[in-house]
């Protein structure tokens, strides 16, 4: 991003998501000092510290600075994760919010329900529920890819599906055929839950969309430990 849009994209979507956080009641420091934040974070600056009752936000907005590497975004999140009530999100134009409500009240479902839903979907699909196999596997993708983001502490586990998507394969987490063909179920998906006539046959892209589920549960098998 060229510096002269990156400085406008900070001064105009920066105070609108401080304003966001503010309406839903929290204390909003913008660019705060180091002293704000209760732990070494060697140097980094968070674009804003949004805080509640005991819950602690570090957001950082994409796009607004010069990129931080992905490594040091890995041990950000880490360094956040040792002290209780604090957490770290990455906040994307396209999503000013993370995925679930400003406030988290409920967390990621359990690593193998991911399995259980693409199971389930298998399943429907053999009966001929075509669409609902469909759907189900989307949410156990969600729930795979999501899982996977937090369990590589990457900052990405709370944006909205597309910049997922678009994350885990900018970092080379998804390949490109699985990556292409998310994006044509997401298309898909959204279609279908929106009212929309669909512009694919269903059935083939239920079945597409349980080999992909297939080939990522079996890539990031290692990560299903019991208490995932």
């Amino acid at each position: 991003m060229p510096a002269t849009i990156s400085r406008q994209f900070e001064a105009d979507f920066i105070p609108e998501l401080a304003s966001r956080y503010i309406q839903q009641g929290y204390k909003v420091r913008v660019g705060p000092p180091a002293t704000a934040v209760p732990f070494d974070l060697r140097g980094y600056r968070p674009d804003l510290l949004a805080e509640k009752e005991d819950e602690h936000l570090l957001i950082e907005v994409k796009g607004a600075q010069a990129p931080i590497p992905i490594e040091r975004l890995q041990e950000l999140i880490l360094t956040v994760r040792q002290h209780p009530g604090w957490r770290f999100l990455l906040v994307t134009p396209d999503r000013p919010e993370p995925v679930q409500h400003l406030r988290r009240t409920t967390e990621l479902l359990p690593w193998a329900s991911a399995r259980a839903r693409a199971q389930r979907a298998q399943h429907l699909l053999a009966t001929g529920d075509s669409e609902s196999a469909f759907l189900l596997a989307w949410a156990a993708l969600e729930t795979l890819l999501r899982r996977h983001a937090e369990a590589q502490a990457l900052p990405f586990d709370q944006l909205a599906d597309l910049s997922l998507l678009r994350q885990l394969y900018s970092f080379g987490h998804l390949s490109i055929p699985h990556y292409d063909f998310a994006l044509e179920a997401l298309t898909l998906r959204d279609e279908l839950t929106h009212g929309f006539q669909p512009t694919q046959p269903i059935e083939p892209a239920a079945n597409q969309l349980l080999a992909l589920l297939n080939d990522l549960l079996q890539e990031w098998a290692a990560e299903a430990s019991p208490a995932a």
